[in-house]
């Protein structure tokens, strides 16, 4: 028998034959686009990792491999297999298929495949003024009116006023 390390791990094969592919090209091409809501909807820590798709505008990169997509629903950090959120400026609508992951209470798609649908135009910032939580801005452009006074994982919280 062959036998191979990956990391920690120890894979035993008696034939080639012994390796199946879990999703074929048809199954991931097959797969629904859902919005960032609904994505929200998974649990951190789900097993096995979801691999999901979700379409949108790039309202953001933030490195040479990420990107921020908003929906109608919400937005999400992208981080692409390689290099390339250079190719999808802001106004960009994307089909984006990737592995769900949460990251510091805040979901991604990690190991994503993008596809540019066009350009339109980047969606509305929220405005986002008085003291109060900002929990579900997450991903989205905003528009503060005021000063961001605390940062969490899970939110942010804007002073009155500016103060």
């Amino acid at each position: 028998a062959d036998r191979r390390a990956t990391g920690a791990a120890v894979i035993g094969l008696s034939a080639a034959s012994d390796v199946r592919a879990v999703q074929t090209v048809a199954d991931v091409a097959a797969i629904p686009a859902r919005t960032v809501a609904h994505l929200r909807q998974h649990l951190p820590g789900t097993s096995p990792v979801p691999l999901v798709r979700t379409e949108g505008t790039v309202v953001a990169r933030t490195g040479p491999d990420v990107l921020v997509v908003q929906d109608r629903t919400g937005g999400c950090a992208v981080r692409l297999r390689t290099d390339g959120a250079g190719a999808f400026p802001a106004g960009t609508r994307v089909r984006v298929t990737g592995f769900l992951v949460w990251n510091e209470g805040r979901i991604r798609l990690d190991g994503a495949e993008a596809s540019a649908d066009g350009t339109t135009v980047v969606p509305n910032p929220i405005e986002v003024a008085g003291e109060r939580d900002v929990p579900d801005a997450d991903g989205c452009r905003v528009r503060v009116r005021g000063s961001v006074t605390a940062v969490s994982a899970e939110h942010w919280t804007v002073a009155v006023g500016g103060a």
